[in-house]
């Protein structure tokens, strides 16, 4: 019975020593996904800040190419005045300030267009991350819950096995 007893304690003990690795390890697992999650979440506050201070640089810009366009309307409107009672060669330059409008405006545009495009880019990335961590972290608590299933049946199991022998240690000494 001694002998027995002591298997019995040696198997609790092990059993107990697995439960608190499968413990550990889970809680390990949760300290990572939330370490990631934070990274993730600092990279994509991080990203949204630089996509802000863009929009807002491509805005003043944007502003600043409005008023220079409205100052170059303003003054091809006087040239223009002026061209009717001037020479060929005023028209000429005329035709180069609305030129050169229309190309910075061009610029602007494209310029706008490339920072939408790398925005819609950041954040399919950041999709794909938060859908990849998502994943790891459905799979961490799956793997959990199989861990806390295997160990609740195996400690029934022991205690099965240590009532059936008490049952039977009780029969043998009557």
């Amino acid at each position: 019975l001694q002998t027995r007893a002591r298997k019995d304690a040696d198997a609790r003990r092990h059993l107990e020593n697995e439960l608190r690795s499968t413990q550990m390890t889970t809680r390990e697992e949760r300290t990572r996904g939330r370490a990631q999650e934070e990274t993730l979440q600092n990279e994509i506050d991080a990203l949204r800040t630089r996509v802000r201070d863009k929009e807002r640089e491509w805005a003043n810009k944007l502003e600043s190419e409005s008023r220079l366009r409205i100052d170059a309307e303003g003054e091809l409107r006087r040239l223009q005045l002026s061209a009717r009672t001037s020479d060929a060669t005023e028209s000429a330059s005329v035709a180069a300030a609305v030129a050169e409008s229309k190309a910075r405006e061009a610029k602007l545009a494209a310029e706008v267009e490339a920072l939408r495009a790398d925005a819609e880019v950041r954040r399919r990335e950041y999709t794909e991350k938060a859908t990849r961590v998502e994943r790891l972290a459905s799979e961490a608590a799956d793997a959990r819950d199989v861990a806390e299933f295997e160990l609740r049946a195996m400690q029934e199991s022991v205690r099965a096995e240590s009532r059936a022998r008490e049952i039977a240690g009780d029969a043998a000494a009557s």
